[in-house]
């Protein structure tokens, strides 16, 4: 049935519930003011309207709006929620009627994590099941955490009510189907039966086999059929195959009749035998079948017992309240609203509909009003259903309600509008753009007439530029340039106006013309992408051409050293005081960016006065944040510390971006969750520390700078958003097959089923791909004026390739675009390809372009390159050194692991220098060895080439000192120290007695103990022993010492920071400088709140590795290659015979290292790929990883390996998959 225009104008009175389907661009948000307007106008109170949208930002804007619509109304104080929010204030003001406590704490990751880590502890250990699982598993381990993985997820999607049944409205286990064969679904039970058959009928479910089975029964001899039979019955009984192929029934015994059905089952061997490798997933798929509802009643009992909700919890508590007979909670509500206004409808779920259709039409004196458009319905991830949409819009219909459109697109230029209904709609001969089974039906846009074509060189051009043909196609590194060159030509000037010309919207008349053009700039242009891995190539691009560019919703916010600036922060707010131990917090703020100390200085005597400028600062943000006035703090921050004009300059313009987001962010926080300023530490602490994708991204500030620059962002992150110029060289990456095996599809009759079989999957990845075409949808009208696109060669990477070919729809609809002409036989689009300039000219091209735009002082330009104190000559000096770098990620000489570092000396530790706790037990007792199980390629040798015996190690004076003063010693030793020395010099003499004095270890002139003579020798005997050396994963059989190493050639002390990027101070020429910092773009150390002691105490253990610095990183020249490895000195004390003892050396290496010696080796490689380009991290691990190695300095003798362990894995792949698995087993955000 065909929808009415919705045209405000003609309601003075709105009486009915009615849908209206608005597509891209047709002013959704500006008629629900209208209707709001509308409404209040009727004598409606504002009070009496409950609106409910996406995001806190979507409720924002609306607010905003109609703030400015109804100036006179208390818009702040109205009924303007997210659909978690008004869950929330529901629960609040009428707790006692929903029967639910006022007061409970948001559950964490980790709670839902401790759980199922408990769960499977203490309840399946003694499961027979789970056992036979367990022991049956190829890697134990890889079991228990994808069991981990597969229940944390069917546990967020399944959903039991107040009666612990399922609803089959919301979610049903799916308990039936086990696989898709063919087009047919098989159940459990016939899958059994077809895979484990006792007679010949059992395998007549097999699409066509009773029909062959009867027929050569028939015409062939007896004794051949029961031959044949038993066959495969043997086959499939005692070998597990189906390996019939007929050589035992000779073929001239076959007529012409029967030749087809004996080829029938010669050709079912492939199916057949494809189905049998299933059996091994049955077992598994049922346990979890069994499981999880006991699992569901048991997380939500925990829940209970410890007065914890999720944001699902809160829905649930809601409909399970609204929805029973009588439901008080339904009149109440009923009694405070009279309309409901559901925006974003197409990205709700049966839970909440269930509970807006309750209170709103089942009575006839309450309308709801509910709009969306289900082409743009994108977050199923996020538990958004479409068919959940299409099932309520009937319903409204069903009961006498509106049905409308929106159809005129005010966001786009005519021609835009046209092309894109061309390129959406189902053409003759080619694949859809929406698939016919996807219940998506397309209709036109229609233009509004009111924006003025954009012009190229001063004349009309066509709206979309296609880079590639049917006949020549693009390849993903080609558009990326030709991408960038689009951009830069654009932006040039001809005749003191950029070559591009679009509409001017903030010249848009009272009637929404916009007649006039203006130039564009670099923040005119959008570049969209599907996920993270297809920035690569456009990333490159523009830094090597200096255009400045901006991630926008940074997936990757809270886990840089911006939100570890926020936590300082906050800490140093709620701190009650500053003395003894509690002093580093407030050294700790002083070091950010908010007041900016110099490192040095941070722990001077005058911040120890509270009359101090920044105490007296800090006082008067703690009396806001008594008062919860938490607008009024972050306002006061950003006002005090001037952080906006400090940071304003090019190159802190993406760190000033975050401090802006994770403000905003905060702030949000806490008034949404009621939280207190320490619950928004942690909070932030898990979200820098975990992997957790959950985060709202509306909740997240769209863009936090206003300079010039591309933004770059994904598909998903722009979605309500609109840009002059949309390019998108999304669609190269192809399904994910590495996720949790719980799946949510939808049956014939549009339910919900949770499945953990590969039906389910089947299904679930069919509805995937219907979201893919609906997510590119939402790419392509983000365009307000050009649309970029790509016809590549390839869609996916041969690594990712399907045999679907799941870009078909986007290949065949983009190249039929191409080759459309209009009446006059002139292409309807442009076609662009790329030109033969250098990235060096390129570079004088932007430069050329920020220098024209400070000619003309175009106002609305120069406000995104100028900023409040930075003039504009420096504007373009800081643009042209970023562009004359290598691309470095290159961080502050001191950072937060600095003060990490520093406070380490204080910290107390065993006689072997691993770290204790308040109550004196020993970490590292713990044995870390399973973190990183991979065989060491590198054999062990201690007197190499030769049966001599090892000489046992120097004994050390009795009285040698022990702990830490010692550990810090020794290592600032090594550190300084010329590795050439002889050793008896001097000059060494000094090194050591001035690093012991620091630490109040005071050697007299004759050295009466002997410390001098012992330190002396071990270092000399370390800097002499023999290496093994490495290249990649291959020890070579040659042996080097450290005392060869030149001092150009190595960085002691190298910082390593796992929030921030990898760098260090080798630069382009790969000459290593002393002062230089490395760091690694990895993860961070997780939280402890919350954990089992083991647990807390691996991850108290594992901060010291998250930041800190890494003691040796060298280089060696290997076959023409430089080779990079690094070296941790250890003062570990074993027996003196032991140092030489191999196995010993492995054992304590892997007990105590495992997780450290992964995360540098790693870290290096990503540091050596910020400057060899051109090679892939397997290349770098194979031509430039020279291993790492442990120096036990008490053990180690001259020209022998006694006291070194040395190490290296396979391959790149090898560590990276090691790397990984720390971090999900430990819960650190990669």
């Amino acid at each position: 049935m065909a929808l009415k225009e919705f045209v405000l104008d003609n309601y003075s009175d709105i009486k009915e519930s009615m849908y209206i389907q608005a597509s891209a661009g047709t002013g959704k948000t500006f008629n629900i003011t209208g209707i709001v307007k509308k409404l209040i106008d009727e004598k409606i109170k504002l009070e009496e309207i409950l609106v409910v949208t996406y995001t806190e930002k979507a409720a924002g804007e609306l607010r905003d709006r109609i703030r400015a619509k109804c100036p006179n109304e208390d818009v702040d104080n109205a009924s303007i929620f997210t659909i978690h929010s008004f869950c929330q204030k529901t629960l609040s003001e009428f707790s006692f009627t929903a029967n639910q406590c006022a007061k409970l704490s948001l559950v964490s990751d980790d709670a839902i994590d401790d759980f199922i880590d408990r769960w499977i502890r203490d309840v399946l250990k003694n499961n027979s099941d789970f056992k036979q699982l367990f022991i049956d598993a190829d890697k134990q381990s890889t079991f228990t955490n994808n069991l981990k993985r597969d229940f944390k997820q069917a546990l967020s999607n399944y959903y039991l009510d107040s009666h612990k049944n399922e609803v089959e409205s919301i979610v049903k286990l799916d308990q039936e189907n086990f696989l898709l064969y063919g087009d047919s679904a098989l159940t459990f039970d016939t899958f059994e039966q077809i895979t484990n058959p006792h007679r010949i009928e059992d395998l007549f479910i097999i699409e066509g086999f009773e029909e062959a089975w009867t027929e050569l029964n028939e015409k062939l001899y007896a004794k051949k059929a029961e031959e044949l039979k038993n066959s495969i019955l043997t086959f499939i009984s005692e070998e597990g195959t189906y390996n019939f192929n007929g050589n035992s029934i000779q073929l001239r015994w076959i007529g012409k009749e029967i030749k087809e059905v004996f080829l029938y089952f010669r050709e079912l061997k492939k199916t057949y035998s494809n189905l049998l490798k299933k059996k091994a997933d049955l077992p598994v798929t049922k346990f979890y079948n069994s499981q999880i509802k006991t699992l569901y009643l048991a997380w939500q009992a925990e829940k209970e017992k410890n007065k914890m909700q999720s944001y699902d919890d809160m829905l649930r508590s809601v409909r399970e309240a609204v929805c029973q007979p009588d439901s008080m909670l339904k009149k109440q509500l009923q009694k405070k609203y009279r309309y409901a206004i559901i925006d974003e409808f197409q990205d709700t779920n049966q839970k909440q509909w269930d509970i807006f259709k309750t209170v709103f039409m089942e009575d006839p004196n309450h309308v709801i009003i509910v709009v969306g458009d289900p082409k743009q319905s994108i977050y199923s991830f996020q538990g958004a259903d479409v068919n959940v949409y299409e099932n309520a819009i009937k319903e409204i219909a069903r009961n006498g309600g509106g049905q409308y459109s929106l159809a005129t697109n005010h966001r786009s230029t005519d021609s835009m509008v046209e092309d894109c209904n061309i390129l959406f709609q189902t053409k003759t001969g080619s694949t859809p753009f929406f698939s016919r089974s996807s219940a998506i039906n397309f209709t036109d846009s229609n233009p509004s007439h009111k924006k003025a074509a954009a012009t190229y060189c001063e004349k009309i051009t066509k709206p979309v530029w296609i880079a590639g043909s049917s006949n020549q196609k693009t390849t993903e590194k080609s558009f990326a340039k030709i991408a960038v060159q689009q951009i830069l030509d654009c932006c040039s000037f001809e005749n003191g106006k950029t070559k591009l010309q679009v509409f001017d919207k903030d010249k848009e008349d009272d009637e929404g013309y916009c007649r006039e053009l203006r130039n564009v700039s670099f923040h005119d242009f959008a570049i969209l992408v599907r996920s993270s891995s297809e920035y690569t190539e456009i990333e490159r691009a523009l830094k090597k051409a200096g255009i400045p560019s901006l991630r926008y919703k940074d997936a990757n916010l809270f886990s840089g050293k911006e939100c570890t600036q926020w936590i300082s922060l906050f800490n140093a707010i709620t701190a009650k005081d500053f003395t003894g131990k509690k002093r580093a917090v407030l050294s700790e703020a002083l070091f950010t960016d908010f007041f900016c100390i110099p490192l040095d200085n941070v722990e001077s005597e005058i911040f120890d006065n509270p009359a101090c400028q920044q105490r007296q600062t800090i006082i008067q943000w703690q009396e806001l944040a008594r008062q919860r006035k938490w607008a009024k703090l972050l306002e006061n921050i950003f006002e005090v510390t001037n952080i906006e004009n400090r940071l304003s300059d090019l190159g802190q313009m993406h760190s000033l971006s975050k401090i802006r987001q994770i403000g905003n962010y905060s702030v949000d926080y806490l008034y949404k969750t009621d939280s207190s300023l320490e619950d928004l530490s942690k909070h932030l602490l898990r979200l820098s520390t975990s992997s957790d994708t959950s985060i709202d991204e509306g909740d997240i500030v769209e863009k936090g700078t206003d300079f010039d620059c591309v933004q770059l962002m994904t598909i998903h992150a722009s979605k309500g958003l609109e840009f002059p110029v949309v390019i998108v060289p999304a669609g190269l990456r192809a399904r994910n097959e590495r996720g949790a095996q719980a799946w949510i599809y939808h049956d014939e009759n549009k339910n919900t089923k949770l499945s953990f079989s590969d039906y389910g999957k089947k299904k679930y990845q069919k509805e995937e791909d219907f979201e893919r075409e609906r997510l590119f949808y939402v790419a392509y009208t983000r365009a307000s004026s050009i649309l970029i696109l790509p016809l590549y060669d390839k869609w996916e990477h041969e690594d990712d390739k399907t045999e679907e070919g799941i870009y078909d729809f986007l290949n065949d609809n983009i190249t039929t675009l191409s080759e459309i002409k209009d009446k006059k036989g002139n292409p309807l689009t442009r076609m662009i390809s790329e030109n033969s300039k250098s990235f060096d000219e390129l570079k004088t091209e932007t430069l050329a372009i920020l220098q024209e735009f400070k000619k003309i002082k175009d106002e609305k330009s120069a406000s995104h390159i100028l900023e409040n104190d930075i003039t504009e000559e420096e504007q373009l000096a800081l643009t042209k050194e970023l562009s004359s770098k290598v691309p470095s990620l290159s961080i502050q000489k001191h950072s937060y692991s600095s003060l990490s570092h520093k406070k380490a000396a204080s910290e107390e530790m065993t006689e072997n220098g691993g770290r204790i706790d308040k109550d004196g037990s020993d970490f590292q007792k713990l044995s870390l060895a399973k973190y990183d199980m991979a065989e060491n390629p590198v054999l062990y040798s201690a007197v190499p080439n030769s049966d001599s015996v090892c000489p046992p190690a120097v004994t050390a004076p009795y009285n040698y000192p022990k702990g830490t003063k010692l550990g810090i010693a020794l290592h600032e030793v090594f550190e300084k120290a010329d590795f050439g020395v002889s050793k008896n010099d001097e000059e060494l003499g000094r090194l050591i007695k001035t690093c012991f004095e620091k630490q109040t270890l005071t050697i007299s002139d004759k050295d009466p103990d002997g410390w001098l003579a012992y330190t002396s020798t071990i270092l000399w005997n370390t800097l002499n022993a023999k290496l093994p050396e490495i290249t990649g994963g291959t020890q070579t059989g040659n042996y080097f010492k450290l005392s060869e190493i030149a001092a150009c050639d190595k960085i002691s002390e190298a910082e390593f920071n796992m929030n921030a990027s990898v760098t260090a101070g080798a630069g382009a020429n790969k000459s290593a400088s002393a002062s230089a910092s490395a760091s690694a773009s990895a993860g961070v150390c997780p939280a402890t709140a919350g954990l089992e002691n083991s647990d807390l105490a691996q991850s108290v253990l594992l901060k010291n590795y998250c930041n800190g610095f890494i003691d040796l990183v060298f280089k060696r020249n290997i076959n023409g290659k430089d080779v990079y490895s690094v070296l941790d000195w250890k003062s570990d004390s074993f027996e003196a015979s032991q140092y030489s003892d191999g196995e010993l050396l492995k054992k304590h290496t892997d007990d105590r290292y495992s997780i450290q010696r992964v995360l540098y080796s790693y870290s290096l490689i990503k540091w050596l790929a910020s400057f060899y380009k051109d090679e892939s991290e397997t290349q770098i691990f194979e031509n430039h990883f020279g291993g790492i190695y442990y120096a036990y300095v008490r053990g180690c003798h001259a020209d022998t390996c006694s006291g070194i362990y040395a190490r290296t894995w396979k391959n790149w792949q090898e560590l990276e998959n090691t790397f990984k698995q720390i971090l999900k087993d430990l819960r650190i955000a990669d």
